[in-house]
C-alpha cells in the first residue's frame, strides 16, 4: 500500500529513521516487492536511506535489494553512488563501484545530479589531506589510522573508488573526470589527484576554460599539501611550471594574488595572513624559471605588481594590527620597568645609614629579590625597546615576512621573562617581609600565580603562531636552491 505520495511503510521508515532492525522485519514481512517499489519521484527505499545519509539502514537495504532492481541502463546505481559519497557511506559506494552493471558509472551524470565523481572531488572531508585537522587532530588522526584497521579500510574504501575512475577515463575520456580533477585541486585533496595520476598520468594536463591545470588551482586555492606534488612530477614538471593561462599569467602570477577568504580567515591575525601570502609568492618562485619575475600578463602587470595591488587591503590590515600589538605591549613593559626601576631604590628592610649598604643584603630572599629585579629590568626595557622598532617601522610588504615577526618574537619573549622575574622579585619580597609565617608567604605565592595563568596562555599561544610561521619563512629563504 502506498500513500500519495507513493511511499510505502519501507520507503517512509527508510527516509525517516536509521535502524535496520525496523527495516528487517518490514522486509520480512512484505517481501522482495517492497524494496524496488519507487515513490512517485521515483525513489525507491534504498535512495530514501542514503539521501538522508541514515548510514545502518542504506547498508541493511543495499545487502537485501535484488540485483534485478539494478538492471538495464545502471538503473538508480549512479543516483545512489552520488548520495552514498556525498554523506560518506563509503563501503557501500565501493560495493556500488564493484558491481557488474557499474562500468563508466561513475562518470555519468543522472538528470539534476552531480556525477559520483564529481561529488567525490567535492567531498574534501571524506580524505586526511582535504580536512582541516589542528596539530593536535593530525596527530590524533596518524595515531588512529595506524592502529584502527576499521580506519584502514576506510581509508582504502575512498581510494578504490578513485582507482575505478581513472581506469574508466582510459576506456572513455570525458570532461566530467577532468572538472572532477580540477575540483579535487581546489579543494586540495591529494589522494584523489595522485590516484588518479597513477592511473592516468595524463589528467595531470587537464585545464579549465581559463587554461588553468591542478598546479594553478592548487596555487589560487592555497593547497599547499598538493601543490608539494610539483616536486614528484616527472618529465612534465618543466610543462607545468613554464605554463600561462588565457590572460598571461604564469604561476607567479597567480601566487601573487590575494589567497581564497576561507584560507585566509584560518589564520589568526592580518599581519601572520600577509606574512603567509609572502611565504606562498616566495615558494613559487623558487620554482619558477627567474625570468618570470619580469614577465607581464594581459593586464602588462609582473607578478610583483599584481602582489602589490591585490594585497592593499591585507596591507593596511596587518600594519594596523602591529602597531596595535605593539602599543599594548609597549605600555605593559613600560609599566613593569617603572615599577621595577622604583622597587631597585626602595629595597626591602632598607639601608645602612652609615654606608647605605641593603641591610638583608645577606638573606637568601634579598639576593632573590635583587637579581630577579635586575632582570625583570633588563627585559621589560628590551621589550619595550623592540616594540618601538615595530611602532617606528616603515611596514613594507616584504618586512612581514621575516624582520617584524622577527622583533615582535624577541619583544614577546623579553615580556614574558620580565613578567616572570617581576612575579619572582615580588614572592622573595614578601619572603623577606613574612618571615615566621610560612603558611601566609605560601598563600600569597599562589595568589601571585593568577596573573600568569591569565597572561601567559594568550602570549605563549601568539609565541608559538609567530614562531612556527617565521621559522616557515627561514627555512624557504636559505635552503639551498
Amino acid at each position: 500500500m502506498q500513500d500519495k505520495k507513493g511511499y510505502t511503510a519501507l520507503a517512509l521508515a527508510a527516509e525517516l529513521i536509521d535502524d535496520e532492525k525496523i527495516a528487517e522485519c518490514m522486509f520480512t514481512e512484505g517481501g522482495d516487492e517492497l524494496l524496488s517499489i519507487a515513490t512517485h519521484k521515483g525513489e525507491i527505499p534504498l535512495l530514501l536511506a542514503a539521501a538522508k545519509g541514515h548510514s545502518h539502514m542504506t547498508r541493511y537495504l543495499f545487502s537485501v535489494t535484488p540485483p534485478s532492481v539494478f538492471t538495464g541502463e545502471n538503473k538508480f546505481l549512479d543516483l545512489l553512488l552520488s548520495q552514498c559519497i556525498a554523506n560518506e557511506i563509503f563501503d557501500v559506494a565501493t560495493a556500488i563501484v564493484q558491481h557488474p552493471n557499474a562500468k563508466l558509472l561513475s562518470l555519468k551524470k543522472s538528470d539534476g545530479n552531480i556525477a559520483p565523481i564529481y561529488e567525490l572531488a567535492s567531498t574534501p572531508s571524506a580524505f586526511q589531506s582535504g580536512a582541516q585537522l589542528n596539530l593536535w587532530e593530525q596527530f590524533m588522526y596518524k595515531i588512529l589510522i595506524v592502529k584502527n584497521e576499521k580506519i584502514h579500510a576506510f581509508e582504502d574504501e575512498r581510494i578504490e573508488i578513485v582507482s575505478h575512475v581513472g581506469t574508466d577515463y582510459e576506456d572513455e575520456p570525458n570532461t566530467i573526470t577532468e572538472d572532477a580533477m580540477l575540483k579535487a585541486a581546489k579543494c586540495g585533496i591529494v589522494e584523489f589527484i595522485e590516484t588518479m595520476m597513477d592511473a592516468n598520468p595524463a589528467l595531470l594536463m587537464v585545464e579549465d576554460r581559463n587554461k588553468r591545470g591542478i598546479f594553478s588551482h592548487a596555487i589560487l586555492n592555497r593547497q599547499e599539501k598538493l601543490f608539494q606534488l610539483i616536486k614528484k612530477v616527472k618529465g612534465s614538471k618543466e610543462i607545468i611550471t613554464w605554463s600561462t593561462d588565457k590572460f598571461e599569467n604564469n604561476m607567479l602570477h597567480l601566487a601573487a594574488d590575494l589567497g581564497p577568504p576561507p584560507y585566509l580567515v584560518s589564520i589568526s591575525n592580518a599581519a601572520l595572513q600577509m606574512q603567509r601570502e609572502l611565504q606562498w609568492f616566495v615558494e613559487v618562485k623558487n620554482i619558477v624559471p627567474r625570468w618570470y619575475l619580469g614577465a607581464k600578463n594581459v593586464n602588462e602587470q609582473v607578478p610583483l605588481e599584481v602582489f602589490i595591488k591585490a594585497h592593499e587591503g591585507l596591507l593596511k590590515d596587518a600594519r594596523q594590527w602591529a602597531k596595535d600589538t605593539s602599543s599594548s605591549f609597549t605600555l605593559i613593559g613600560t609599566l613593569i620597568t617603572t615599577i621595577m626601576f622604583a622597587a631597585a631604590f626602595t629595597v626591602p628592610g632598607g639601608n645602612k645609614s652609615d654606608n647605605g649598604e641593603p641591610i638583608l643584603l645577606k638573606e637568601q630572599y634579598f639576593q632573590i629579590f635583587i637579581i630577579s629585579d635586575a632582570i625583570s629590568l633588563i627585559t621589560s626595557s628590551s621589550s619595550v625597546l623592540m616594540f618601538i622598532g615595530i611602532l617606528t617601522s616603515r611596514y613594507g610588504e616584504e618586512d612581514f615576512l621575516i624582520r617584524l615577526p622577527v622583533q615582535l618574537l624577541f619583544g614577546l619573549v623579553s615580556l614574558f621573562f620580565s613578567v616572570l622575574s617581576m612575579l619572582i622579585a615580588f614572592c622573595a619580597a614578601l619572603g623577606l617581609m613574612l618571615r615566621g609565617h610560612r603558611r601566609m608567604v605560601l598563600l600569597t605565592m599562589l595568589l601571585a600565580l593568577l596573573p600568569i595563568l591569565v597572561f601567559v596562555p594568550s602570549l605563549l599561544r601568539l609565541f608559538a603562531e609567530i614562531s612556527r610561521s617565521t621559522l616557515r619563512s627561514i627555512r624557504q629563504i636559505y635552503r639551498p636552491q
